[in-house]
């Protein structure tokens, strides 16, 4: 039986420093925001208290790595702040249901 594992990519941020925004991937978002938030990760642990700010879901790990690459590129930094910005101002992050 095989498992329907959803990878997500994330983009956490915090009040701390506004132009900081970490990227990551899991199969588990909710364990991995615990880990970030209990120190953890050493990449993340001196924002704490982090939050969500956006996340896209994936059906397999290779295109969700592909993502999480493209947003952590010079290439996709613009982009990451858009869809922070789009997200915040509809109300939903994409891979939520409407």
């Amino acid at each position: 039986m095989a498992l329907n594992l959803v990878h997500t990519v994330y983009l956490l941020g915090t009040d701390k420093k506004r132009s900081w925004i970490y990227v990551g991937c899991t199969n588990n978002l909710e364990r991995r925001l615990k880990e970030h938030n209990n120190g953890k990760m050493s990449s993340t642990r001196p924002y704490r208290p982090l939050k969500l700010l956006y996340k896209e879901d994936f059906k397999d790990i290779n295109s969700a790595r592909d993502r999480e690459r493209y947003l952590k590129s010079s290439r996709g930094i613009k982009e990451k702040y858009t869809l922070i910005t789009e997200g915040s101002s509809n109300g939903r992050m994409h891979g939520s249901e409407p």
